[in-house]
């Protein structure tokens, strides 16, 4: 592993930052803080954890765009600064949570997006080390029911074939790392939550040659095994991103209808064009309840619940720029925040509080293209800054 990096990183979620605010990279340059704003990547996961401590994790652009450098930064400051930690790896980081103060996970791939990775740390993530499995693939997300049980979703297959292995589950803080029991009708997860040691939950897609249609799996027995449940979805075309528990009965999944352009045989005489999907369970999943989106949602990336009732979810808006939802009736109504411009797509969201919240993901143009971003919300979603 490499050594540790610690690079000061003052780009505060705030307004503005302090004139003499400086980032001093491992060569030793100094960097302005709109220097830095201008580094080209993306961030495609956060989770703050513990007071004022938030982990955001990513890719950074190299000069080869088939290629990335691994991205993991740390607050302990609520986002004023933040401060970039971990193995100076190639790869990309796709999800991070904390299961704990000091015990946290994040997941990704490195070898051209083919090999799986997961790094854990011991000390709130300030240092970080690579735990081994024999997988390929990419692990795209991971939740944690205690300390000792977490679960990674993602891509992940044999190395000698192409069954998929996901979720990855483990019951001894990851010392060991073994494939839990999948059912046919689960072809890859691309969100979990796991609200105990016992119950999760994990969503995706299955994808035929007419189209795809949401999954949604539930374990309870620590993820040794999972049964599906079919949530009552009057969409088409559909695919679930994420999932956000807030106990072992209140969940909520976000993700996105493709509509019927390719398909119209499937909608019968019904109108149906793309859009945000959200769906909503407070019995465990026996039922899941099709919530009401605003019609300039293209896609839903991620959710999280600070409360039963109150949740936030990011996105991309249909003409193409990042969108940022919030609600605190859980569910029945979904409101637009006000986003700063120039935000290109939210990638993920967690909050320290039910008002105080941070998102991540890209601004400008797509990979290689886009750069950092990161913003906060102090008034739970109806406004953010940069």
């Amino acid at each position: 592993m490499a050594a540790a990096v610690s690079v000061a990183i003052s780009l505060g979620l705030v307004t503005s930052a302090p004139a003499s605010s400086l980032v001093r990279n491992a060569q030793g340059r100094s960097l302005s803080i709109s220097q830095f704003q201008k580094l080209k990547g993306h961030l495609s996961g956060v989770d703050c954890f513990s007071g004022e401590r938030c982990l955001a994790v990513g890719a950074l652009a190299v000069r080869n765009p088939k290629h990335s450098l691994m991205a993991l930064l740390l607050t302990t400051d609520g986002g004023t600064t933040w401060v970039e930690e971990g193995p100076q790896r190639g790869g990309e980081l796709d999800g991070v949570t904390c299961a704990s103060t000091s015990d946290c996970w994040s997941v990704g791939s490195t070898g051209g997006f083919t090999i799986p990775r997961i790094l854990r740390s011991a000390d709130g993530g300030v240092t970080w080390s690579t735990q081994a499995i024999a997988q390929r693939g990419e692990a795209l997300t991971v939740s944690c029911g205690s300390i000792s049980m977490c679960v990674v979703g993602g891509s992940i297959t044999n190395p000698t074939s192409d069954r998929v292995l996901a979720p990855l589950v483990t019951h001894d803080g990851g010392l060991k790392w073994a494939p839990s029991k999948l059912a046919s009708w689960m072809a890859g997860v691309s969100g979990d939550s796991c609200p105990s040691a016992s119950t999760c939950e994990v969503v995706g897609s299955w994808v035929s040659s007419m189209g795809s249609s949401e999954v949604v799996g539930r374990s309870i027995n620590g993820g040794r095994s999972w049964s599906p449940q079919k949530p009552s979805v009057h969409a088409y075309n559909t695919s679930l991103e994420s999932v956000d528990c807030t106990s072992a009965s209140i969940c909520e999944a976000v993700g996105a209808e493709a509509g019927c352009p390719q398909f119209p045989k499937l909608c019968g005489n019904e109108n149906v064009t793309a859009g945000g999907l959200a769906l909503r369970t407070t019995d465990g999943g026996a039922k899941w309840i099709q919530e009401h989106i605003p019609k300039i949602v293209r896609i839903l990336q991620a959710v999280w619940c600070a409360s039963p009732k109150d949740c936030l979810s990011v996105g991309l808006r249909s003409n193409g720029t990042a969108v940022a939802l919030h609600t605190s009736d859980a569910g029945s109504t979904w409101l637009i925040g006000s986003l700063p411009p120039g935000v290109g797509f939210l990638d993920s969201v967690s909050c320290r509080s039910t008002d105080d919240c941070v998102a991540v993901g890209f601004d400008g143009g797509s990979w290689p293209n886009g750069t950092l971003a990161i913003v906060r919300s102090t008034d739970g979603g109806v406004r953010w800054t940069n």
